[in-house]
């Protein structure tokens, strides 16, 4: 079990967010239907590995009654009273298409259920000075339009739109107005870069009404509109490319959508090839020197690490692990989540048992992820595929694995760290229906407590077609080597060049040097000749005598008759 700190953790959006408030409500439910179901079932099983629910948070009453508190108080901060109302007791409660349906209370539980989910009191006095308010600003912002098009001004109109837009999103709690509005200000963009911010405004507020394909759609549009330098038209621009931040947020928009549709190789890349930017602060200027509004924003740099992270893990290979390791920009992000890079590290070094660990209930990653508004609804699936790759990496190496040994090396064990028997039998559980997906061609053998892997006479004949061509590659090699020495040493004897060593100091004076010069004495500097004293061998592959190498040359006769292709640097 674990503590989670909402306060901090929300700390990383802006204030005036939609992502602030979705993911406090996210948290609120999650946090207050876990507590629930532990008070209605105490005998329930609530660690279980392929759940989503936040069971591994030991003070979730706690981050419920904060969460609400925080709810409260961006509503009132933002104005939202709609929104307070539906929460807080006056009006009937949407369905918010960001919330996953199971946490969203049946008209049986609402019924039966007369115990609030929050100990918060409506402010009456609040609802009604604020709803004033609110009408006379989205008349102030309708009047505004009104004068724009009265004038034909373009950039009024679009600001206008723009405005209205987000006074839709964050205060009126209507999205598809705000979605509407957006796609409206994209007829009326001046410069190039205007059009980048519609198109990242409307991507994003698709990502909150639920549209996975409008905000992908539209996401896309911008990325290929700033590829293709979304800066030269703008009046302050002079050329210069899109913003940083536009691109940036435009790739997480897709991410999110992507992962939404379950394409999790795809996002996995596109939060991975992020450049380094933080996602909590847009300090680039627009094309006409304004601040860029992060109403609208997604996610943060935080949750570009989590999802970059964890997406690749379940789905990319060791060659896209390790680009997402090397990448300049995650490396920095993952300094924010040190589990998660070790994690990834492990599954690197085939450590398959601490990369397990780390994903395990009790962590503070599962909390994250468990408590994630995007990444909640497939934890249990990327968790269940991360396992999967771990066993079968695991199996890879070997023809006959003992079950026991292999629970207790991928971390299938009980709470004290033995190897349980519900432990073998969880791990007898996934590798059953790996065989049964295709994904491992193995059976296990459940007297000897063996996984035995299975291959058929085509990956048979495929391992000692390599085996036999890399001993026939070896012996290639040796064998050029041996005969460029050989022609070495006769070209040296041809012309007369001679090698050999000088006396011992302790050798007679006048003791004569045994070679090809005139007869002086090795004082003098003559040098010794070695004698004819050459193996047998030095023409062909180095042998102790014993049999093996015509073996081996019998064998690689064999590969030759049976049409191998053989490199011409060893024929």
């Amino acid at each position: 079990m674990t503590t989670f700190d909402v306060e901090g953790y929300i700390s990383r959006y802006p204030l005036r967010s939609e992502t602030r408030l979705q993911r406090l409500l996210f948290i609120a439910e999650s946090c207050a239907s876990n507590n629930n179901n532990n008070n209605s079932n105490d005998n329930s099983n609530s660690n279980d590995e392929s759940s989503a629910s936040p069971s591994c948070i030991s003070n979730a009453a706690e981050v419920s009654r904060t969460a609400w508190q925080l709810v409260e108080h961006h509503l009132k901060s933002v104005g939202n009273v709609r929104k307070y109302q539906q929460i807080f007791g006056l009006e009937e409660e949407t369905v918010n298409p960001i919330i996953p349906n199971s946490l969203h209370k049946s008209d049986a539980e609402s019924s039966s259920s007369s115990a609030p989910r929050h100990d918060i009191q409506l402010d009456h006095e609040f609802i009604t000075r604020t709803t004033q308010l609110n009408r006379q600003t989205f008349e102030q912002l309708s009047n505004r339009l009104s004068v724009s098009q009265s004038q034909l001004s373009k950039d009024g109109i679009c600001a206008a739109y723009t405005a209205l837009s987000e006074h839709h999103l964050l205060v009126s709690c209507n999205p598809r107005d705000a979605l509407r509005c957006a796609l409206r200000s994209r007829d009326f963009c001046v410069t190039s870069n205007d059009s980048l911010g519609v198109l990242l405004r409307i991507a994003e507020v698709g990502v909150w009404t639920g549209q996975w394909g409008t905000g992908l759609t539209y996401a896309g549009r911008g990325e290929h509109a700033a590829e293709l330098g979304g800066g030269n038209g703008g009046s302050t621009g002079g050329g210069a490319e899109a913003p940083v931040w536009v691109v940036n947020r435009l790739k997480i928009v897709s991410g999110v959508c992507l992962l939404h549709e379950g394409r999790y190789a795809d996002a996995a890349r596109k939060f991975a090839g992020l450049p380094e930017w933080d996602g909590s602060s847009s300090n680039n200027n627009s094309s006409h020197g304004k601040r860029p509004s992060t109403a609208t924003m997604v996610s943060s740099s935080y949750d570009v690490a989590l999802y970059a992270g964890i997406l690749g893990l379940a789905s990319l290979d060791r060659n896209g692990l390790t680009t997402l390791l090397e990448s300049n920009g995650m490396k920095q992000r993952l300094e924010q989540i040190p589990s998660l890079r070790d994690a990834l590290r492990a599954y690197q070094r085939a450590e398959y048992g601490v990369c397990l660990t780390q994903l395990h209930p009790d962590t503070g990653l599962r909390a994250s992820m468990v408590l994630d508004v995007h990444l909640s609804s497939h934890v249990p699936t990327l968790i269940g595929m991360i396992r999967d790759r771990c066993i079968v990496q695991y199996c890879l190496p070997y023809l006959s694995v003992n079950l026991e040994s292999m629970a207790r090396r991928l971390c299938f064990t009980s709470g004290n760290g033995g190897t349980s028997t519900n432990g073998v039998e969880e791990l007898e559980e996934a590798v059953e229906q790996l065989i049964l997906r295709g994904r491992m061609k193995a059976r296990i053998n459940g007297q000897l407590g063996t996984l035995t892997t299975e291959f058929d006479e085509q990956d048979l004949n495929a391992i000692q077609t390599n085996k036999l061509t890399r001993k026939v590659d070896r012996m290639g090699d040796r064998f050029v080597q041996n005969v460029q020495s050989k022609l070495l040493r006769m070209n040296c004897r041809e012309m007369g060049l001679t090698v050999g060593v000088q006396p011992r100091e302790f050798d007679a004076p006048n003791s004569r040097a045994h070679g090809r010069g005139s007869g002086s004495s090795a004082a003098e500097g003559d040098y010794v000749e070695y004698g004819d004293n050459y193996h047998s061998d030095d023409m062909g592959i180095e042998g102790d005598g014993s049999g093996e190498d015509m073996d081996t040359d019998a064998e690689v006769a064999s590969a030759i008759a049976q049409g191998m292709n053989v490199s011409p640097e060893h024929s």
